[in-house]
């Protein structure tokens, strides 16, 4: 769903005119996210701008928001190896026989690499830069993990929205076991705000009956995670619960047919959601909206299987 594009700082800090450009390109709603690569990328992207003596230091000001801006928006962390001996674009290639970025985007080529680009070549119109928005996938676990991947590693904030997610079922339950392992193995962050939200009038099970039946007979949370369970019911004349979202606090997926998987060969459709409308959906399920109304106070289960 998402392709990871490593970007030379040297490309972005050498005009704002690049920097806007480039920027543009990027975003979780576009399928396009910046690869955090090295680590600190962003310290030594504002290093090559102080050193830039043809730029002006209003410019320099305009660049170097832009740039936060877009590591905080558009990039997630790279987990990649990096040699300090070695350039940017050394290590960039280096990386592309061991854990590919989709494409690598320098300032100028001066190399016939297949996967490397220079600004001229990051039209849309380039195969490389082509990203769809929506995807038909299967609703095999492993399907869907793979679209859900890049934020699941880089967000803080991670709510599964489905009128039907029950997990006292266990295909549900399953699935759930999956996402979780896979944020505690890859999403760096130490707290992470983690929320299931389900219809309590469709799933007759309260957030108590969950957490007692987690307590009782499973235990599938790693151990510096907790989640959240929310049981909503439909106001009257209010919004209707019904469509099933993946929201985060760095973008969204609408997930046509929800998250239970299946063992044929059905699928479902999945379009990218911008940072705004995930946040402006996930509102309306927080404890003070106004479109659904709490069956129960909400819980939160504890890898140890407490529940407050």
């Amino acid at each position: 769903m998402h392709h990871e594009y490593a970007v030379d700082p040297k490309a972005l800090v050498s005009s704002w005119e690049n920097c806007r450009y480039i920027s543009e390109k990027f975003g979780f709603d576009r399928g396009r996210v910046l690869s955090l690569f090295p680590k600190r990328w962003l310290k030594n992207a504002y290093e090559k701008l102080g050193s830039e003596k043809e730029i002006g230091d209003v410019e320099k000001k305009r660049i170097s928001l832009k740039l936060s801006k877009l590591a905080k928006e558009c990039a997630i962390p790279s987990g990649r190896g990096y040699d300090p001996s070695e350039d940017w674009l050394h290590n960039a290639i280096n990386q592309q026989n061991q854990k590919p970025f989709h494409a690598i985007i320098i300032k100028e080529k001066n190399r016939g690499d297949d996967d490397i680009l220079s600004l001229n070549d990051i039209d849309e119109s380039h195969e490389l830069m082509c990203a769809k928005t929506n995807y038909e996938l299967s609703r095999k676990t492993e399907s869907l993990l793979a679209a859900f991947a890049v934020l699941f590693k880089s967000s803080a904030r991670i709510a599964f929205i489905d009128p039907y997610f029950d997990i006292c079922n266990q295909g549900y339950r399953n699935f759930l076991e999956r996402c979780l392992t896979f944020i505690d193995q890859f999403n760096p962050k130490e707290d992470i705000d983690i929320a299931i939200h389900y219809d309590g009038e469709k799933i007759h099970t309260t957030p108590k009956e969950v957490g007692n039946n987690f307590t009782a007979n499973f235990h599938i949370i790693p151990n510096r995670l907790n989640i959240q369970i929310f049981a909503w019911e439909k106001l009257i004349n209010g919004e209707d619960f019904h469509d099933r979202f993946l929201l985060t606090n760095k973008g969204g997926m609408s997930i046509g047919r929800g998250f239970k998987p299946t063992k044929t060969h059905m699928t479902t459709n999945v379009s990218l959601m911008d940072s705004k409308d995930s946040l402006k959906k996930l509102d309306s399920f927080s404890l003070d909206t106004k479109d659904y109304k709490l069956i129960e106070c909400p819980i939160k289960i504890f890898s140890d299987g407490r529940c407050l």
